[in-house]
């Protein structure tokens, strides 16, 4: 999902689970069901909407009172044209109930340059 301030919103949601008391541990690999949190489930959250979606981890994370989440950051900068190192995608998981459930954020610039990206590759040759 796009985030037009991923790292603003990182920064909030970080707060939030010190909070909380809440870990934050290195990413986690699973072969669990997945649910991704950032689906339009029954229109329960406009699948655009990031602070919506965000919302509804929190939530989650209360209602299962959920004590760790597993974190893998993506960062990019001056090897893809950004002036510095800046957070570009963020994956968070959350393990409740037997279910792995993820939400995975993109900063806007990185989306652009993921569709640009993919664009590039599949012009034809003239």
């Amino acid at each position: 999902m796009r985030c037009p301030d991923l790292a603003d919103t990182w920064a909030d949601l970080r707060r939030w689970l010190d909070q909380q008391r809440v870990l934050v541990l290195p990413p986690l690999t699973a072969n669990l069901p997945l649910t991704r949190l950032d689906a339009d489930t029954a229109r329960s959250a406009d699948g655009s909407d990031p602070e919506r979606v965000v919302n509804r981890l929190r939530t989650l994370i209360t209602h299962f009172d959920v004590r760790a989440i597993y974190v893998a950051e993506e960062h990019g900068g001056p090897e893809i044209g950004r002036p510095q190192q800046e957070l570009a995608a963020l994956t968070i998981r959350v393990l409740a109930g037997g279910v792995v459930h993820e939400l995975t954020l993109l900063a806007s610039w990185y989306d652009e340059f993921l569709k640009l990206s993919v664009e590039a590759e599949f012009v034809p040759a003239p």
